[in-house]
């Protein structure tokens, strides 16, 4: 399974991508996941201070952005993945249609 990241600016213009395969078949909300903790690396090696996470999974930007008591797997790895943030980062996550991913779906080609 493949993923694809696009970093943007606040006009929308394309900064840089990247894309990654991972060895091992999981579930979308898995290898969105993990697509997170490559945008953070990302985010953290340029020292960017406020960023807006898009994704197309709305199960996972619903994981998100109600974080309060979840003791499944997937809580878990997203307050593990959480802490690979530095504090000072201001950040958000929010939805976005299959369609506004055509970059990055078409870097996962």
């Amino acid at each position: 399974m493949s993923f694809g990241l696009v970093a943007r600016n606040h006009d929308s213009f394309v900064l840089s991508g990247w894309v990654g395969v991972l060895e091992k078949n999981v579930q979308a909300e898995w290898a969105e996941l993990h697509a997170l903790e490559e945008s953070f690396n990302f985010a953290r090696t340029r020292n960017w201070l406020k960023l807006e996470f898009e994704f197309d999974c709305v199960s996972l930007v619903n994981w998100l952005n109600r974080m309060k008591a979840d003791f499944s797997t997937m809580g878990y790895s997203i307050r593990e993945s959480l802490k690979m943030l530095d504090p000072c980062v201001n950040f958000s996550f929010v939805w976005a249609p299959r369609c506004c991913n055509k970059v990055a779906d078409y870097l996962c080609k």
